[in-house]
């Protein structure tokens, strides 16, 4: 089973819309949410997104994260001095809690900073970069197989 992270930035995106089809019909792939203050906001931001999500919870495959352990260590990153130091590219210490906490392996984004931040921070604190970022159709088909047979 692959459980995924789907970052708002991704949602609007060409080459996302059609994989989205892909990974609802795979009984294989769950989906991480959460309602900490910040992602809960982004993700009722995209009305598609929010629909999807809510649809996989009524599936039973949506994976839901809890707030106040999120909020947790969102806190606890902005505390660490590789963190502070990357404040450019580190600036979305709720996607690596997310992740983290419900053992996630792949985030789906357009974000370029979150695939750096997590370049930092590998070497001061792995135990937060335990997935894989997919940016684009062509590194999602890398990672397609693994996707699925996750």
């Amino acid at each position: 089973m692959a459980i995924v992270l789907i970052d708002v930035s991704a949602f609007s995106k060409d080459w996302f819309r059609r994989i989205i089809k892909q990974l609802g019909k795979s009984s294989g792939v769950r989906f991480l949410f959460t309602d900490q203050e910040k992602y809960l906001r982004e993700v009722g931001g995209v009305v598609p997104l929010a629909t999807f999500l809510k649809e996989m919870k009524n599936k039973g495959r949506r994976i839901d994260v809890p707030s106040a352990d999120v909020q947790e260590l969102m806190d606890n990153l902005g505390k660490h001095a590789t963190w502070i130091a990357n404040a450019k590219v580190c600036d979305d210490p709720h996607l690596f809690a997310i992740t983290t906490l419900g053992r996630g392996k792949y985030i789906f984004t357009d974000e370029k900073r979150l695939a750096k931040c997590r370049g930092c921070m590998v070497p001061v604190k792995a135990d937060i970069c335990g997935f894989k970022t997919i940016r684009s159709e062509a590194v999602y088909k890398k990672h397609r197989s693994k996707v699925f047979k996750a």
